[in-house]
């Protein structure tokens, strides 16, 4: 008879305790509207992310990097509109490619309507531009044209 009253004694302390910790931890808990409201910011800065991670790379392989994109299907949302990962790299190499300094790499985003380069920080957006600029054929015919400038006035001067 002893065990048995202890046994619910037990059981009501467990269950009281267990009805507190949950009206606390309730009280606690971020509202629904707040986790949208975060759920959206992460979205937004997803492309973000993955633009501050692009400049700040030392060794940067395009092709490596697209087909990792490729597989992945990542998805990127701007003011409404959807963008993938794909397309991203894809316009941040052909602006590298059809422009010679910063200034036109932005005119190209926003000569095509995709203004999302406007909401990066701009050492940000320059270290795309150097990055993908170093892995472009019009780069690299820059940096052999100087290096053989510099090797031909070396040698005249010898």
């Amino acid at each position: 008879m002893r065990t048995q009253k202890s046994r619910w004694i037990g059981i009501i302390i467990s269950l009281i305790f267990i009805f507190y910790s949950t009206i606390l931890n309730a009280q606690n808990a971020p509202s629904i509207e707040s986790n949208l409201i975060g759920f959206k910011q992460l979205m937004n800065n997803d492309y973000k992310n993955a633009a501050t991670e692009i400049s700040k790379m030392e060794v940067f392989k395009y092709r490596k990097i697209l087909r990792e994109a490729r597989l992945s299907k990542e998805e990127y949302h701007f003011n409404g509109v959807t963008f993938s990962k794909v397309s991203f790299l894809k316009h941040l190499k052909r602006a590298a490619r059809k422009s010679k300094t910063l200034e036109e790499f932005k005119d190209y985003f926003l000569g095509n309507d995709l203004h999302y380069i406007t909401d990066l920080d701009q050492n940000i957006v320059s270290g795309l531009y150097l990055i993908m600029r170093k892995s472009t054929f019009n780069s690299y015919l820059e940096l052999l044209s100087t290096t053989y400038i510099s090797f031909y006035t070396i040698e005249n001067s010898i």
